[in-house]
């Protein structure tokens, strides 16, 4: 249900086609594959090397090709017009959560999508370029999706 929103406030937007995305902890490519297909420029990456592998195998088999790498949050690095952490967070500590989303916002030039699952309500943020700062959305971009 989660991939699915986001897909479609993508398809509403219609602006993804040739966007670099991160797909932070993109597991086995639930939401990176459809990005792929719509033409997005894709790095997905998760901390299990299996999930990754699954990953890279759905894309083969779909002739897609995203760039998916075994990495951890906090070594993630670059600059992507969104980063995308769906169903992620969940494992992180409280404590450690400001500073993950800090990180996570310093990797995005335009928005950061994140949400948390088990009926914690999606979280967006629209960022100024290079900066932690958010900036309110429209509800309708960003509801919960328990």
């Amino acid at each position: 249900q989660t991939v699915k929103t986001i897909l479609e406030w993508i398809d509403e937007d219609d602006n993804i086609k040739g966007s670099k995305v991160c797909d932070a902890g993109c597991g086995v490519g639930s939401l990176s594959l459809p990005l792929l297909e719509r033409g997005a420029d894709v790095y997905a990456s998760d901390i299990s090397q299996s999930m990754v592998e699954e990953a890279r195998r759905r894309a083969a088999a779909l002739s897609l090709n995203g760039n998916f790498e075994v990495s951890d949050l906090e070594a993630l690095s670059g600059s992507y017009s969104t980063v995308f952490c769906v169903d992620v967070m969940i494992h992180y500590p409280d404590q450690k959560m400001e500073e993950m989303l800090g990180h996570l916002s310093s990797l995005a030039e335009d928005r950061l999508v994140r949400c948390r699952s088990r009926g914690i309500p999606v979280l967006g943020y629209a960022l100024t370029p290079r900066t932690n700062r958010s900036l309110v959305l429209p509800p309708r971009r960003f509801s919960c999706l328990c």
